[in-house]
């Protein structure tokens, strides 16, 4: 349909049915190349949440424990941790964990 709008002789044709739309560029599809592959985010945030959803997983939990001095002393004491590893956190971790494990054998 064209209709005609203007004023005294000259007149300007109008198409309404055409209508102007704008084009719109697909984004491009997603591959399966390793090549094509974006490397993983290495935010801490994003670190922890892979550790975390990893031990979820594997049915494991991370639990913080508070230790106090006499707590330690007690680790040493018992053999479980050196006088020199009273502040090491992965010492002191593997020591918790050997304590855990002896009583747990003695349990049953």
């Amino acid at each position: 349909m064209i209709d005609q709008i203007g004023r005294g002789g000259g007149s300007i044709p109008i198409n309404k049915r055409a209508t102007a739309e704008p084009t719109v560029k697909a984004p491009p599809a997603m591959s399966t190349d390793p090549t094509q592959v974006r490397a993983r985010s290495t935010s801490p945030g994003a670190q922890r949440m892979r550790r975390y959803r990893q031990r979820r997983r594997q049915g494991t939990f991370y639990i913080r424990v508070e230790l106090s001095v006499p707590d330690i002393d007690a680790l040493v004491r018992l053999r479980f941790l050196r006088n020199a590893q009273r502040r090491d956190p992965e010492a002191l971790q593997v020591a918790v964990m050997s304590l855990i494990y002896r009583v747990l054998e003695g349990a049953a």
